[in-house]
C-alpha cells in the first residue's frame, strides 16, 4: 500500500466509553494492491440451503464528520496467470474519488452518507458520478438510496462507442419487510426499466417472499448489445427482435412466479416460474412457462 499524502483530525478517543470522534480524514492517491497465492488445498465444507444476511455489530461509537479519497487505485493479483487475465477487464479500480459526510457507527445503528463518488474499472466502465445514503437503527429499521451514472465503452467496430447508463434505487423498511419505491435503469440509447414492490423477510433468502411489479420501454438490439458486450464480448444477437415487457413477480424469491409478462415481439407469456433447486449432487435453475395470445 502506498499513500502520497493523508491526514486524520482526531477530536476524541475515549476508551472508557468506547468512543472515537474524528473531524476529518483525507487520503490523497492511496494505492492498494492485494496479492494472493492461488494454490488451493483440499478442505471439507458443509453446504446448507440457508442464505442469511446480518448487519455486523461494532462495539464502538465511531463518528466521522468528513472523509475524502482523492485519485485512489485498487488492484488485485494472484499467482494464477489465467485468473489475472480475466481480472484485467475490470481491474484495477483507478481514479477513485469519494466524499463521505457525517458518518456514524454505533453498536445499534449505522448512518452512511456517500455524497460523491467516481472511478474507472480498467478501460471497460467508469462511474462518472454517484451518491449513496444508508441507515439502520436499534429498532431494525433500515433504508438505502443510491444514484449512479456509468459510462460504458464499446470497443467493437472501427469507432468506439460510448453509452451512459443511469441507475437509481430507493428502499426502506425493516427485517420483516422491505419496500422498494424506486428501482430504475435508463441509458442514453433509450433503454428504460423500472421495478417497485415489497420483499418480506429480506435478510433470510430461503424464506423471502416478494410482490414486485416491473416494466420496460422498448428494448432493441442497439440498446442491449453494448451492455452485454462488456460481460461477453463475443455476443452478437443476430436475430434479436425489439420488445417491451411488463408484469409482476410473486411467490418466494427462491421460487418466483412471473405473472403476465407482456411482450411486443410476437408472443405474450403468462405464469413463468423460475425454480431454484439445490441438493448434494447439483444446483440448477429451471424455468416453466405458458404462452398465450
Amino acid at each position: 500500500m502506498n499513500l502520497k499524502d493523508g491526514n486524520i483530525s482526531l477530536d476524541k478517543l475515549e476508551l472508557a466509553t468506547s468512543e472515537i470522534i474524528i473531524g476529518e480524514i483525507n487520503l490523497t492517491e492511496p494505492n492498494v494492491t492485494f496479492e494472493t497465492d492461488s494454490t488451493t488445498t483440499a478442505e471439507t465444507t458443509v453446504n446448507t440451503d440457508s442464505l442469511t444476511f446480518s448487519i455486523p455489530v461494532v462495539p464502538w461509537k465511531i463518528a466521522v464528520d468528513e472523509f475524502s479519497i482523492k485519485n485512489g487505485m485498487f488492484a488485485y493479483k494472484t499467482s494464477d496467470k489465467t485468473q489475472n487475465e480475466a481480472l484485467e477487464k475490470w481491474l484495477p479500480v483507478q481514479g477513485l474519488n469519494a466524499s463521505f459526510e457525517n458518518t456514524l457507527i454505533t453498536p445499534n445503528s449505522y448512518k452512511l452518507k456517500l455524497e460523491k463518488i467516481s472511478f474507472a474499472l480498467s478501460n471497460t466502465l467508469s462511474i462518472e458520478s454517484g451518491d449513496l445514503h444508508f441507515f439502520s437503527d436499534s429498532l431494525q429499521n433500515m433504508g438505502i438510496e443510491v444514484h449512479l451514472s456509468a459510462l460504458l465503452k464499446e470497443t467493437k467496430g472501427l469507432f468506439a462507442k460510448k453509452q451512459t447508463l443511469d441507475f437509481s434505487t430507493k428502499a426502506e423498511g425493516n427485517t420483516s419487510a422491505l419496500k422498494i419505491s424506486e428501482f430504475g435503469i435508463s441509458s442514453t440509447t433509450g433503454l428504460k426499466f423500472n421495478l417497485d414492490g415489497t420483499i418480506e423477510n429480506p435478510l433470510n433468502m430461503p424464506y423471502s417472499a416478494c410482490d414486485l411489479q416491473f416494466a420496460s420501454g422498448a428494448v432493441s438490439r442497439e440498446m442491449i448489445l453494448p451492455i452485454l458486450s462488456n460481460f461477453s464480448p463475443q455476443t452478437e444477437l443476430p436475430n434479436f427482435k425489439p420488445f417491451t415487457i411488463s408484469g409482476s413477480i410473486k411467490n418466494e424469491l427462491y421460487n418466483p412466479l412471473f405473472d403476465e409478462i407482456n411482450s411486443e415481439s410476437g408472443k405474450n407469456c403468462s405464469n413463468w416460474k423460475f425454480r431454484y433447486r439445490k441438493n448434494k449432487r447439483k444446483t440448477g435453475c429451471f424455468i416453466y412457462r405458458n404462452y398465450v395470445g
